[in-house]
């Protein structure tokens, strides 16, 4: 099976038509067994094999069944390798008037790198996957009124990277992201109520202490933006790879920091100003600031440390309003506010 996708993403299907009348081949069922499937892009061409494909439209109930499973074609890595399974059940009115949208819509992959994905979205992203597997789920369940709720799962192993302009690879770290909520296309609202994201340096999920989801957006509310999140630091050498910003900032003091800390972060879009609030308890760390002339800080783990920040920030004067940092450790107590 041979399919060509042009510069705006039209796909050509004209090997389908029947070549007598013009007309295309009834598509009420199809099943495809054992097929090589060689997709044309300008910018690339993919290849997939198909282990099988059954559709089936119902025009009676207005029902599409579709079931796919396929291979991706990689000489380079063992057989196997590379397999992603689709399955959908929905009512379409477009086969039936009376019906409404309605059904389940559900995608597994296992072991699949940038390059697999489907050719379109592939050749849109703005990085170029150079090693490693993803293996992830998908879960859509479409309502009558276009909302949608989903459920997601993503863990990525030995990934890396190059970004355009960027002269090496960029290590990704291993990490398993989970989420689920629901999105409104029509009012563009989208609700997270669960996420999880889980590295070697850092567990990260929606604060338990907290009510409503873990991230909201809303462009037509007052609060367009609004994400409340909690976490823990496994290990902050992990940590520091995984995030060069926080590596840049602790070399900026020439701290050492070992061990564990939990964290929250809390953050709010408003029309008119941000609000961020984050809070670090330490407890567990040991912080060192050595000094050639002996140890600024030494704060070791079992002493208590609580960090707390807050600041407001005015979006239209591109100005802080308010800001406040407090510092606990021990007895100790240090604060500043503006």
């Amino acid at each position: 099976l041979w399919l060509a996708i042009d510069e705006q993403g039209r796909l050509n299907i004209e090997d389908f038509d029947e070549p007598r009348t013009g007309q295309r081949l009834p598509s009420f069922n199809y099943q495809i067994s054992d097929a090589a499937c060689y997709v044309q892009t300008p910018a690339v061409t993919q290849t997939f094999v198909i282990d099988r494909l059954t559709c089936h439209l119902d025009p009676e109930t207005g029902r599409l069944r579709l079931f796919s499973k396929a291979q991706v074609d990689r000489p380079q890595v063992p057989s196997g390798i590379g397999r992603f399974v689709f399955a959908a059940e929905v009512m379409v009115p477009r086969l039936r008037r009376e019906v409404k949208l309605d059904g389940q819509i559900n995608l597994e992959w296992t072991d699949l790198t940038l390059s697999d994905l489907p050719v379109p979205l592939a050749t849109r992203l703005p990085v170029e996957q150079v090693d490693g597997l993803s293996t992830g789920r998908l879960k859509l369940n479409t309502r009558p009124d276009l909302d949608i709720d989903f459920d997601f799962f993503l863990a990525l192993k030995g990934i890396q990277i190059v970004r355009p302009g960027m002269p090496h690879p960029v290590q990704v770290p291993d990490a398993e992201l989970i989420c689920n909520g629901h999105w409104d296309p029509i009012s563009d609202e989208l609700h997270m109520n669960a996420f999880e994201y889980l590295t070697p340096g850092v567990h990260l999920h929606r604060r338990k202490d907290e009510t409503g989801p873990a991230m909201v957006i809303d462009r037509g509310s007052e609060t367009p933006f609004r994400i409340q999140l909690a976490g823990r630091v496994r290990d902050w050498l992990a940590l520091r790879r995984e995030f060069p910003e926080i590596d840049v900032f602790a070399r900026r003091l020439n701290t050492t920091l070992s061990g564990q800390a939990d964290f929250s972060f809390q953050f709010e879009q408003h029309r008119s100003r941000d609000h961020l609030r984050i809070t670090v308890d330490a407890g567990e760390s040991h912080w060192l600031i050595p000094n050639h002339e002996g140890d600024i800080l030494d704060a070791p783990a079992g002493l208590p440390k609580i960090v707390y920040l807050e600041v407001i920030h005015n979006q239209a004067a591109t100005e802080t309003l308010e800001s406040a940092l407090v510092l606990n450790i021990g007895q100790c107590s240090l604060s500043a506010d503006s």
